[in-house]
């Protein structure tokens, strides 16, 4: 039966407090903050670890539900990149981890993207990698027209999540997929690893949205080789995606170009539908020839050129491409800064 009355420690009556049923939802989460990233077992805090970590990322079905295999490094109470990352900077840092000095060899860029198996491919390449053992990038791109890709399902690329964090490779890349972002890590395995590193980023253009819009690397944490954390320049890091559907066929010349106006860099997208001798120019109103950006023989396809207007003057130029006869041009206005 229920209680009917309830009383103080006085003996006074008391009225009793509704009954609430609470339901409880099963949740994976680490309770505490491990130790070490001694994930293997073996009493040591090494590279084989991080590929450990890095095969219980891609390949969950592989590792034991455990804080000890799936360290929550970082303390955010769920297992990601960046726990491995953090671990990095333990296993593979070996310095004075609270210092930060400004790169001076390293440097990130995004590729031209490319269509690549009906996806839209964009290269995240860093240079001058000799002087970090790893970094983690977070990129945004326009997730309300586009869907990131993983590797594993892109036809183009070789290397899938199902090989990834093998130990293989001199550099592990790890690619976390967001809702809106994508978060790039990239580790050292391999002290003589070549000093450039390239991680391709996959989008499918979702249906019935418009193409275009840009993929930025807006914030970065690199651990440099000898242990301190290093500061990049991410000011350029910025790709335009085509304005166009890269899954329709090219079927006559076509330019393209944004933003317009521009404050002083414009994108143009070349579409050949075959190979050809190519021109394309930028022209005041004068009819002035004020740059040439490509001048040679061109396969088919679509690529992006940039035209960085420094040293221009606010006003309306006219970009002309010809190809074997066939012209097309389009007015560029540029707004600079004063």
């Amino acid at each position: 039966g229920g209680v009917a009355a309830a009383s103080d420690s006085l003996g006074h009556s008391v009225p009793i407090c509704p009954i609430q049923t609470l339901r409880v939802v099963a949740a994976r989460v680490c309770i505490a903050r491990p130790s070490s990233c001694d994930v293997n077992g073996d009493g040591m805090t090494d590279v084989a670890d991080l590929v450990r970590m890095a095969r219980c990322w891609f390949r969950p079905e592989t590792c034991a539900d455990t804080l000890a295999a799936r360290p929550d490094c970082n303390g955010d109470g769920a297992f990601h990149v960046d726990d491995i990352l953090c671990c990095a900077r333990t296993i593979l840092g070996g310095g004075a981890h609270d210092s930060t000095r400004a790169a001076t060899q390293l440097r990130v860029a995004l590729g031209n993207a490319e269509l690549a198996g009906g996806l839209l491919r964009v290269p995240l390449e860093l240079s001058g990698a000799a002087e970090m053992n790893g970094a983690l990038l977070h990129v945004r791109y326009p997730a309300e027209r586009y869907t990131a890709i993983p590797a594993g399902q892109a036809a183009a690329t070789r290397a899938g999540r199902a090989s990834a964090g093998a130990g293989s490779e001199p550099w592990l890349p790890l690619v976390e997929l967001g809702g809106s972002d994508i978060v790039v890590g990239v580790l050292r395995l391999d002290t003589a690893a070549p000093g450039t590193v390239e991680v391709p980023l996959y989008f499918a253009l979702k249906p019935g949205q418009t193409p275009g819009g840009d993929v930025v690397v807006d914030q970065g944490s690199v651990l440099g080789a000898d242990g301190s954390n290093l500061s990049v320049d991410l000011s350029a890091t910025t790709t335009p995606l085509p304005a166009v559907d890269p899954s329709v066929p090219i079927t006559r010349v076509e330019l393209l170009c944004g933003p317009n106006p521009s404050a002083g860099t414009t994108h143009f997208v070349v579409r050949l539908p075959r190979a050809g001798v190519v021109d394309l120019s930028v022209f005041d109103l004068a009819g002035r020839r004020v740059a040439t950006l490509v001048h040679g023989t061109q396969a088919a396809g679509e690529r992006t050129v940039t035209w960085d207007a420094a040293g221009a003057r606010s006003g309306l130029y006219f970009a002309r491409l010809a190809v074997d006869g066939t012209v097309r041009t389009t007015r560029v206005t540029l707004q600079l800064a004063r």
